[in-house]
């Protein structure tokens, strides 16, 4: 039975079938189409000696050389080349096939448009055209310069917009700034911490730009005390990608660049900006051998300054875990428990005589089913707005019985929920008297133990939901289960997403149906060069966008979460698995996910030439993707959204009424999670490319030298405080960019392997997974970071510092306190007594 082997069918019937044209080109063939194969030829020839595809464009495009007998000298050139320089056929991405020998000259570039990497542009069936991501050409340099003095431009008037807004709107802008420096170090001494954001502070010695300036002076510690330690690490990771560029990235610009420029051998031809890069190097040239010295540069020292950033982290780590103040320190989330157990008295024996043998619990706070409770709660809510005047349907007299009824049945649930334990779920917060009692439950009581029940490390009790703590466990896995299907089918309909974007915003569609367009682009060509430069960046970041909504349904209709801040962990895990494959790996694809992945399970080693031969064909584009970033920051730091939705609330409220309607900021694109891996995504695209087009990491620097500014002036002066994990999304930040060096060590093994005249350099460069692969379980062995160590609590000192706690009990906001310290001791001696 036939089976489908890929592109390389295509390229082998291509290559094949080119001497048997050549022979009836020089009997049959006129010579207008002798000029058309010869070009074709020429084409492959330049391919097949590691020109870039602009070479191969110049080649189709000329119409002078087009003789037969100069056609027959390319194909006799051809054929020596391809003895000499294919693989083996059963073992290569490019082998080659049985073919038809009545082929027609034009499927030679029917065949190419089959491979990825030599592909045109315009085929509207391969992932990386329809997004936008285009292909290296002649004329990118004017485009990238267009491109990047537009960027900048639009930084700078974003910078002084933002500047006059912090001056107009200080309660959109300002309205949470932090005191002087010597002022927190007073409060610091005194208290020994930094009180929560001062709302409607304004320093009178604000400057104008001084929110830049602020950006960079104020440390992390600052940030850590305003905003969190997981906004703080935010920041902290931007300083580690300045690092990585400033060590890794400026020293291989100023090394390669010069000599691809000057000792690559011209290969790029008249494409400029490819001068500078990797495409500029000829087949077989002594730079691959320092290309495969630079991967292990990379690599080491990448991975060096990732650990020493983590060892750095470790005791502010530790330090948050223990400053956690009460009850979330004392605290576990006891979950599955059976329904013999499902009362209080139940759970303290439980803990107090199986597990401590003492009396170690200091409180059983059972989840719920409160459904009906909160049901009569929005009515009597209703009603009271009614009588207040926000009522439009019902009487006042009608108003009032509402209220009257809904008064007298919350308040006769509350009492019957609060007095019976019938309505207790299979989840509950147990407080007890010690924090060291707490870690000890865990441990004991783990998720990976076959224990009936499992113990875990609550959330904050300010940021629960408990309405995910009341589902059935078999419910919650089909629902998982449903959601993962339905994230495939996101991977599967998103390219179709793209493409009616691209379409929307690509020059060619618009002067084809907007007459306009045409007039505009041939009275002013410089409009399109500059639409070229931004609108395929423009749109595919444009359609990325829309991703971290589209997560966030699916997580919170779907998946037990348990908290928000968990939600965010999951878009920034997700959302960075997007990126990688549709803004990194997209020129790989293909025309389809699925067809690309089933053949690398079939040939796994074909990964290699897979990446080699399309991704460095688009550096161009990555080159515009950064600067375009900057944008992106200005973007978010402006707060359009905020601003427009406090200016409409204005209109109808007091302003601090409307500063609160108009906060806090979009959580799915600018919460912690989607800038976690917004971020790590430009930083992996600079380490993947900057060998190849090593001027990347110049631009990477300014864009995280910008991000510092940004991200600071936000956390301590604009936005509010959300709820921290303590450095959680910091830790998953690093494994990414470590998981995306082995990205870098297989692209370069591959491009050195079809670029040197032997496999050693690849080899070498190849080597490095080694050492990837060990730096990876070094990482997970050395870095135990999630809990504090037992014998750290050991001596807990009940008088020390704790952070100011967002909740005082972790009791459903609909029930009300009822537990005095008196009937609390009445709950303990009945244990002590066995009594019910």
């Amino acid at each position: 039975m036939y089976c489908w082997q890929g592109p390389s069918h295509l390229l082998k019937t291509a290559i094949l079938i080119l001497p048997l044209l050549g022979a009836s080109c020089q009997t049959c063939l006129k010579d207008a189409a002798a000029s058309t194969s010869a070009t074709s030829a020429r084409g492959i020839v330049l391919l097949q000696r590691g020109a870039p595809q602009s070479s191969f464009a110049s080649a189709s495009e000329s119409s002078e050389a087009g003789s037969p007998e100069e056609y027959a000298e390319l194909l006799l050139e051809l054929g020596a080349l391809r003895e000499k320089s294919l693989p083996e056929p059963d073992n290569s991405w490019l082998e080659i096939a049985d073919i038809n020998t009545s082929a027609p000259a034009s499927s030679v570039d029917s065949a190419l448009g089959g491979i990825p990497g030599f592909n045109k542009p315009t085929n509207t069936s391969d992932a990386a055209a329809v997004s936008g991501v285009k292909k290296n050409a002649v004329g990118d340099l004017t485009i990238f310069a267009t491109a990047l003095a537009t960027n900048s431009v639009m930084v700078l008037l974003g910078v002084l917009f933002i500047s006059i807004l912090r001056r107009s709107f200080p309660m959109v802008y300002q309205c949470h700034r932090q005191p002087d420096v010597d002022e927190t170090r007073l409060m610091s001494a005194m208290k020994g911490f930094q009180t929560q954001p001062v709302d409607g502070f304004r320093s009178s010695k604000s400057r104008f730009f001084g929110w830049i300036t602020d950006g960079f002076r104020k440390s992390s510690e600052e940030i850590e005390s305003a905003a969190g330690l997981d906004r703080a690490m935010l920041v902290e990771f931007t300083e580690l990608a300045q690092t990585i560029m400033i060590r890794v990235g400026l020293p291989l610009m100023c090394l390669l660049a010069p000599l691809h420029c000057f000792q690559g051998g011209d290969a790029a031809g008249d494409d400029r900006l490819t001068w500078l890069g990797f495409g500029n190097v000829e087949h077989g040239s002594w730079l691959c051998w320092v290309h495969a010295i630079a991967v292990w540069y990379v690599v080491v020292l990448t991975s060096t300054l990732i650990f020493s950033a983590m060892r750095k982290f470790m005791p502010r780590r530790a330090k948050w875990l223990k400053e956690m103040p009460a009850p979330r320190s004392t605290t576990v989330l006891v979950e599955g428990i059976p329904d013999e157990k499902r009362t209080a008295q139940a759970m303290r024996k439980v803990f107090d005589e199986s597990v401590f043998g003492y009396q170690a619990v200091n409180k059983v706070e059972f989840v719920k089913d409160t459904s009906e409770l909160i049901s009569w709660q929005r009515s009597l809510e209703k009603a009271t707005a009614t009588l207040n005047g926000h009522g439009w349907f019902k009487s006042t007299m009608s108003a009032e019985m509402d209220q009257r009824q809904a008064q007298a049945q919350v308040e006769r649930l509350q009492n019957l929920i609060n007095k019976t334990e019938h309505c207790n779920s299979g989840s509950a917060f147990v407080t007890f008297e010690r924090r060291r009692e707490a870690a000890i439950a865990c441990k004991i009581f783990s998720p990976e133990d076959e224990e009936h029940i499992e113990v875990s490390v609550p959330p904050d009790p300010g940021d629960v939901i408990y309405a995910d703590l009341l589902t059935d466990p078999t419910a919650n896995s089909i629902r998982e289960l449903t959601g993962y299907f339905l994230i495939a089918i996101l991977f599967a309909v998103f390219m179709p997403l793209v493409v009616g974007i691209q379409a929307i915003a690509s020059v060619e569609t618009l002067r084809n149906e907007i007459p306009f367009f045409e007039t505009l682009i041939h009275n002013f060509p410089a409009v399109a060069t500059l639409w070229n430069g931004i609108v395929a960046s423009a749109a595919l970041t444009t359609a990325m966008s829309l991703l971290p909504t589209c997560l966030s349904l699916i997580f919170v209709c779907l998946f037990s979460l348990k908290a928000q801040a968990w939600l965010q962990h999951l878009i920034q895990q997700w959302f960075y698995l997007f990126l990688v494959i549709f803004v990194l790996l997209v020129t790989a694809i293909g025309s389809s996910i699925i067809a690309t992945f089933s053949h690398l399970v079939q040939q796994p080693m074909d990964i290699f030439p897979m990446l080699a031969t399309s991704m460095p064909q688009s550096t161009h584009f990555y080159l515009n993707y950064i600067p375009l970033q900057w944008v992106a920051m200005v973007s978010t730091t402006a707060r359009t959204a905020n601003l427009g939705k406090y200016l409409v609330s204005r209109m109808f409220h007091e302003p601090s009424k409307a500063k609160e309607l108009s906060e806090p900021e979009d959580q799915d694109y600018e919460g912690i999670g989607s800038r976690c891996a917004r971020n790590a995504i430009v930083l992996t695209v600079a380490l993947t490319f900057c060998t190849l087009t090593p001027t990347i990491s110049l631009w990477t620097l300014i864009y995280f030298v910008f991000a510092r500014v940004c991200y600071t002036y936000l956390f301590m002066e604009a936005e509010g405080r959300k709820p921290d994990l303590g450095g959680v999304f910091w830790v998953t930040q690093l494994r990414n960019i470590l998981h995306s060096l082995a990205l870098f060590i297989i692209l370069m093994a591959g491009v050195l392997a079809q670029r040197a005249n032997s496999f050693v350099p690849s080899l070498i460069a190849g080597s490095s997974l080694v050492y990837w692969y060990w730096s990876l379980g070094h990482f997970r062995r050395e870095f135990k970071w999630e809990d504090i160590p037992i014998d750290d609590l050991q001596h807990e000192d009940a008088g020390g510092f704790f952070r100011v706690a967002t909740k005082g009990s972790y009791r459903q906001p609909e029930l009300p306190e009822h537990d005095t310290d008196l009937q609390q001791a009445i709950s303990v001696m009945r244990t002590k007594l066995n009594l019910f």
